[in-house]
């Protein structure tokens, strides 16, 4: 891999934090020889492990000359064309990897203007590190400058957040050599290089802005000849919360149960206290349960039995907290869309990057047949040896039609089922409904054990009943035949039984 891009990568984190979830940023003391397999961790020995330079939020990279879309072209040296940038820290160093388009041998400079209050100016006594990089024996020179501001105010330290084709303005004083060490890899295209958090004024890691530059030697801003930035403006660990929100499922029907998880990272490299995340369930769901991170709550804020705050006391530094909604899908009559969104509302901490403070996920409910069931007899009393009937009307009163519906029925022990009704062998009759349900009557089998076997066959006077009659039947089902129709339609199932 090329050696030039730590401080654009910043930028280019937060691009990719637009795009996808947010990786946990990769902390790991950097040993600055030139062997750059500690940026790449091929062996994952490291913890955590994992490729640096690769880690979305760690790097950022830049087209190369001649491609269309590099701003600064032409850039005339192929040694001094930025390609990638890419970064790390621990408490002392904050480290920093750079790639070039080409040239092995090449003399480079590479500058990073370090803004350390992060207010989007570089004013002067804020820093510039140059790095001094001759890649034909792989010797870097790290050198410490002042920076001296051009005008009133501040210099930008991007144009109009754009880092391609704009030279930094100002000027530098007060040299401070840091180290000379070999910082170039053996490719010539690759270099690593690192600065302590106090040469910089800083006890150890905080939030940083930068822009990094190339050029051909120490007059500035005249020598500049390539620029670049990443997607925030530039900065290391801005103070950012990232909310993101996924469901377990992508369609579900009505009563199906599923959840939604919510995750919130602190790409910060300080703790977030307060923090409060709102999720109000969409109508269309049901809440079930959740289960939050330790030392998390989700409450109900508005007394309505329904949690909809996710409460954080403390999100440590580059951490990442979870939340899981269980939920049960609605009954809908026509498929509907469940969006469910969750946004930040509230922290101590100023968010410095609103555009992924809300999250949202669509799950689409979709209509199941609604079957009902009502039963009545053709007498409220009897004596012995009466007859009764009964009728068991099933409606759909669902969205979308009913495959495979069976009807099952347990007789009262006082009961026998009379198999001749509606005919020899004829236990049954179905009536169609308004509307009609568009089913028949389909297999019909018999228990004589309670519903544990359907394998009885009826026979007249079994069971000691008298003829016409089977006392032994204690259920029967029927698996209809059809499809039933959805809105209503409805069809009644009859038949008698004689008291004993």
């Amino acid at each position: 891999m090329p050696a030039f891009s730590k401080f654009l990568f910043p930028l280019m984190l937060l691009w990719c934090v637009a795009q996808a979830a947010q990786a946990a940023y990769i902390e790991r003391t950097i040993t600055v020889d030139g062997d750059m397999s500690d940026w790449y961790d091929p062996g994952g020995i490291y913890i955590p492990p994992g490729d640096i330079t690769n880690n979305p939020g760690q790097f950022s990279t830049d087209a190369e000359d001649g491609s269309g879309n590099d701003l600064d072209e032409p850039i005339a040296n192929t040694g001094r064309d930025l390609r990638k940038f890419s970064f790390t820290w621990d408490n002392t160093y904050v480290y920093f990897y750079v790639e070039r388009w080409a040239s092995s041998t090449n003399v480079t400079d590479w500058w990073f203007y370090i803004d350390s209050n992060a207010d989007g100016l570089l004013q002067t006594d804020e820093k510039v590190l140059r790095i001094k990089w001759q890649g034909a024996n792989r010797n870097t020179v790290a050198e410490l400058w002042d920076y001296v501001e051009s005008t009133a105010g501040g210099d930008p330290l991007t144009n109009a957040g754009v880092g391609d084709g704009y030279t930094m303005p100002g000027d530098i004083a007060n040299d401070t050599q840091i180290y000379s060490t070999v910082g170039g890899a053996t490719t010539g295209t690759e270099m690593e290089s690192r600065v302590t958090w106090v040469s910089l004024g800083f006890t150890g890691p905080v939030n940083l802005g930068f822009h990094i530059s190339s050029s051909n030697g120490a007059n500035l801003p005249n020598n500049i000849l390539d620029n670049m930035d990443g997607p925030a403006g530039g900065q290391l660990f801005p103070k950012d919360l990232q909310v993101s929100k996924t469901a377990s499922v992508v369609t579900a029907l009505g009563n199906q149960p599923f959840s939604y998880t919510v995750t919130v990272y602190n790409a910060a490299i300080i703790a977030f206290t307060n923090a409060v995340i709102s999720d109000v369930l969409p109508a269309q769901v049901t809440y079930v349960s959740h289960t939050a991170e330790t030392g998390t709550t989700f409450d109900d804020s508005d007394s309505n039995s329904i949690p909809d705050q996710w409460n954080i006391p403390t999100i440590p530094a580059n951490s990442t907290y979870t939340l899981t909604i269980n939920v049960k899908a609605g009954i809908v009559p026509v498929t509907m869309t469940a969006t469910n969104t969750a946004t930040l509302t509230a922290s101590d901490q100023t968010d410095e990057n609103a555009t992924n403070d809300s999250a949202s996920v669509d799950v689409d409910i979709e209509p199941v047949p609604v079957l009902t069931m009502v039963k009545y007899a053709s007498s409220p009393t009897a004596n012995p040896g009466a007859n009764i009937g009964y009728t068991i009307q099933i409606t759909n009163t669902g969205g979308v039609a009913a495959f495979a519906v069976v009807v099952t029925d347990a007789l009262s022990p006082f009961s026998m089922l009379r198999i001749d009704t509606y005919g020899a062998s004829t236990p049954f009759q179905l009536t169609e409904g308004v509307p009609v349900s568009g089913v028949t009557l389909g297999t019909i089998t018999y228990s004589n054990d309670n519903g544990t076997t359907y394998t009885y066959t009826p026979v007249s006077g079994n069971g000691g009943a008298p003829a016409g009659y089977d006392a032994n039947v204690t259920n029967w089902n029927i698996d209809m035949t059809g499809t039933m129709n959805p809105n209503g339609g409805k069809f009644d199932v009859q038949y008698q039984v004689q008291l004993r």
